[in-house]
């Protein structure tokens, strides 16, 4: 079939989004189709019954109450993010666009389940299974340490590899030249600023995750998920998939796999992905809360007139 329209690239975000952005973007997709989304929430609760029950949503009021202790789950944002983030893209599909053909998903952390979703190797209720077996086990191995994650802005990799091995931790993410996070105890956080500074660091940031994510802290996380998902029954994707490590796309389903466990452990390089599509799309197009992944968008380089928010689309 002769395809028209711009190709673009579908990003889909992870769960380092606040939760008053991720309130707010739920309110919005209830403006837009406020039945779908009683029904895509309505799956995540089921998911949340079987694998985590004690999380409740209770409509709308579960989503937009800002104490519930919940917000700051990695087991609760996971499947909340990863179904917000289809339930967008699925509005976008309603509209049938045909300016914007995708032709390559990727997703940051997390965002490679939705990425393998909206490529048709999972269905969404498989996905959100997924997604919750993985928050779950994320969410078990972060209450076992004191451990998080700290951002460092403003210094090369080399610089941030030579704090790493001075204090003994790893880089978790490659958010741009210029932009990293490291995973390690929060007790070496401040050392981690002392050094950032030192060598020229423009800022750092404590994130506010419950945990480590990417680095071998999560590794009783990892044998977890490994066991549980090397198995797990994929179809193979439509659209190419551009994979958290290795930083092309691909078609191969074991590819995939290997590159949604493995990162479990091991850093996510959103610079090679960037670096792999440049001059392969027209467009990007951030599916889900907030504009993380557009910002980083911009900070690889990319013009900020390619970049757009799925949000924009559907208003």
């Amino acid at each position: 079939m002769e395809r028209y329209g711009k190709k673009v690239a579908f990003l889909f975000s992870g769960q380092g989004v606040q939760a008053s952005i991720i309130r707010e973007h739920y309110k919005f997709l209830v403006s837009k189709d406020a039945s779908r989304t009683e029904k895509f929430v309505q799956t995540l609760q089921d998911c949340f019954s079987e694998i985590n029950p004690e999380i409740k949503i209770i409509a709308a009021d579960s989503l937009i109450d800002e104490s519930s202790d919940f917000w700051i789950k990695t087991s609760f944002i996971q499947p909340l993010i990863y179904t917000l983030s289809l339930l967008s893209f699925e509005l976008f599909k309603d509209k049938n666009i045909q300016d914007y053909i995708p032709e390559y998903f990727l997703g940051h952390s997390l965002g490679a389940f939705s990425a393998l979703t909206a490529a048709g190797s999972l269905s969404f209720e498989q996905g959100c299974s997924v997604v919750c077996v993985r928050g779950k086990f994320m969410q078990e191995e972060s209450e076992n340490a004191d451990n998080g994650m700290c951002a460092i802005i403003g210094l090369a990799e080399d610089k941030v590899q030579e704090i790493c091995r001075k204090t003994n931790t790893e880089i978790a993410l490659i958010n741009a030249p210029t932009a990293f996070v490291v995973g390690c105890p929060r007790s070496i956080f401040p050392e981690i600023e002392r050094e950032a500074i030192i060598l020229g660091a423009v800022k750092t940031i404590r994130l506010g995750t419950s945990g480590a994510f990417h680095t071998k802290t999560m590794q009783g996380a990892y044998e977890k998920f490994k066991v549980f998902f090397e198995k797990y029954p994929l179809s193979n994707p439509q659209v190419s998939i551009v994979s958290n490590m290795k930083g092309a796309a691909t078609m191969d389903i074991e590819e995939l796999r290997y590159d949604c466990i493995e990162s479990t452990i091991n850093p996510i390089n959103w610079v090679r992905m960037m670096g792999y599509l440049k001059n392969k799309v027209s467009n990007y197009i951030e599916s889900g809360p907030g504009t993380s992944l557009s910002s980083l968008c911009k900070m690889n380089g990319i013009e900020k007139e390619r970049i757009l928010h799925v949000k924009t689309i559907l208003e």
